[in-house]
Order: structure tokens, then sequence, then C-alpha cells
């Protein structure tokens, strides 16, 4: 089959990506895109077709006037619907960088963190939360903020884990919604972090922060669910891959990290995450945090050793500087990784030739 692309092709995925880089999110992913085609393991026929379908997509999202076309962020918002199968072609493009990782044995932990709100709404059976029924609501949507409340929280949670049926019997660990998504999972495999700033006993704020979860912010609950990896061998069709631009992620997500830890990470089939707490101090030169891959969400019910525990709340990270600058603009510099735009836009440009 002949996949060479013709003009008309690449000037569609050129406009794509003109577009796409009208917001330092979007740059962040142009060059997120860049860096998944020098992976190994992703297919360059693929990608060409993904991109293609990228700009149909918004093509066709913009005649019939969708308001996510005609926003700043329409670029980003339709690389999520082609992802997950809502493009145009009706294909879906998760989990694409596919190698083994897991050691044969299974005998290692998996983790996925979330917040109490998290928790509450995609993960706990009715019966905790309707105060009209017999068990009262022992576990709050919302936590307040009182000086016990981590410690009444942890007791209540030991109380519903008492219960075999605590969850939802359709409850999965990964986006809960019914289009194809991703369960993001870090492994115990591998040597705890040494560097960054010192978080002494503050839980919730360094597994926030080594995560990259951007989107969880001080004051929240933090919860950790673990897994062994052998429990996945018994999820039939679950697939597992490194996380590259397709396949969501929050928008301090980057698929090349130069450090020497992402690399141990990389030989074993694993990304890593962005570390909140190096990049608000300033650090440069290694910004890596835990390793990180995606999985096909997970269902509850075929997770029967399922450990939750209760990290805390989360809070600021210490050492953070009063005049700390870590938007996207910055996140995009830190992305380049001592490239310049120039250099990426003349890259990615060469790959679009080469297509």
């Amino acid at each position: 089959m002949d996949f060479a692309m013709n003009t008309i092709e690449r000037a569609a995925i050129e406009k794509f990506l003109e577009i796409l880089q009208r917001t330092w999110r979007g740059r962040a992913i142009t060059v997120n895109i860049l860096d998944s085609s020098r992976l190994p393991s992703v297919d360059h026929a693929w990608m060409k077709e993904f991109l293609l379908e990228c700009a149909e997509t918004l093509e066709h999202q913009r005649n019939n006037n969708s308001a996510n076309a005609n926003s700043e962020n329409a670029g980003q918002y339709v690389i999520e619907d082609v992802a997950e199968g809502h493009g145009t072609r009706r294909r879906v493009h998760l989990r694409r960088c596919r190698q083994q990782a897991l050691p044969e044995d299974g005998a290692c932990e998996l983790a996925n963190s979330m917040s109490a709100r998290s928790f509450y709404m995609f993960m706990l059976n009715e019966k905790y939360k309707d105060s009209l029924q017999d068990v009262p609501t022992i576990l709050p949507l919302t936590p307040t903020s009182t000086p016990r409340r981590a410690e009444e929280y942890r007791g209540n949670l030991v109380d519903v884990m008492s219960n075999p049926d605590w969850h939802k019997p359709d409850a999965v660990i990964g986006r809960p919604l019914q289009s194809p998504a991703n369960c993001w999972l870090t492994s115990g495999q591998f040597k705890p972090l040494s560097d960054g700033p010192r978080y002494e006993t503050d839980l919730a704020t360094q597994t926030r922060d080594e995560l990259g979860l951007v989107n969880l912010v001080k004051g929240q609950l933090l919860l950790r669910l673990t897994i062994s990896a052998g429990c996945l061998a018994a999820i039939e069709g679950n697939e597992s891959a490194r996380p590259i631009f397709c396949d969501g992620g929050n928008s301090r997500f980057r698929v090349h990290d130069p450090s020497e830890p992402a690399a141990v990470y990389a030989t074993d089939g694993w990304g890593a995450t962005f570390h909140l707490g190096k990049f608000a101090v300033g650090a440069t030169d290694n910004m890596t945090g835990r390793s990180e891959r995606v999985f096909t969400s997970l269902p509850l019910e075929h997770l029967p050793a399922l450990k939750v525990e209760l990290l805390g709340e989360i809070g600021e990270t210490p050492e953070r500087p009063a005049n700390c600058k870590d938007d996207d603009e910055e996140f995009f510099k830190a992305l380049l990784a001592g490239r310049t735009e120039s250099d990426i836009n003349e890259r990615l440009t060469e790959f679009l030739r080469e297509l």
C-alpha cells in the first residue's frame, strides 16, 4: 500500500499544525508530535493518517459551527476527539506506542492517584452517597476544610473498604467515559526519586508534583490506588503502551525527556512524568518525575487486591519562590530541551516531507 502523502494532504496537515500552534499548550503538543515520531515503536504511516484525520475533523466541525472548532484551543480539542474515535473516520488512536514493559512474573506494584472528589463520583457505590438509605454518607463529595478532616476521612475510608461491594459494579480506574479512554499508571519497579524539593512528610503534595498532576490543586485530598501488575493478566483485551502525543494527559505531559533517570524508564518501555516541584523551584537539567504508561481503563471487579489509601491534603510545593513562573509558556520552553522553536518547526517540516 502506498502511504506517500500528496501536496493537498501535506497542505491540510500544515494548516492544522499552524492552528494548533496558536496557543502555548498547542505549541507544546507540536513538540510532543515531533518527539513521538522519533520513537522506534511509533508507525509513521499511522501518524500521517492521524494528522490527516485531525485536519479533516477540524474542517468538518467548522462547517457545522462547532463551538470548540472556533475556539483558540481548537487544535488540541480535535486531537483529543480524533484519538478517542470521534473524528471523521471514527478510528480509535490510543495506546499506539506499544512495548513490553511489565516484569514477566508480574512482581511489581502499579499505582494511580486521584482526588477525593473523583473517587467519590466515579468509584463509590451509591449506598455511601445517599443519606436516605440505611448506610450513612460517610465519605463526602468535597471534604470540608478542618484540622482533622484527613484523619476523619481516613477512618471512614477504612469502614467503606471493609465492605466487599464498596465500589460501583461498573467502576474503572481510568477516565470514566463510555468512549475509549486511558488509565495512567506509575510503576514501583524503579528506585524512588532522590532529588527535587524536600517534602518531609507531605506525601500528597510530593505525589502530585512527582506525577505532574497540574490539574490537582492545593486543598484537595489525594488518594492512591495500588494494584499488583499480575492482576492485569486476567483482564481480557487490556492494552498497555508508552504514552505519546495522542494519549491525552494533562497540560504538563511530555514525550521526550533527556535526563538519565528518564533513559532508565525508557529502556524498560516507560515514559517519564514532568516533575512540577522541580519546575517550580527552577531546575533546568532534570525535571524528571516518576515512570508512566497508559493502559485500557481497568474494571475494579477484576482487581480484588486493590488497595486504596489516603495520602493527605495537597499543599504548596516546598521552596517555591513567590515570583515563580511555571505557566504554559514556561512549560513549552522547558519542553524544547535546548532546541529552538525554529528547530522544531524545521524538523517537523522535514518529517512531513518524508511521509
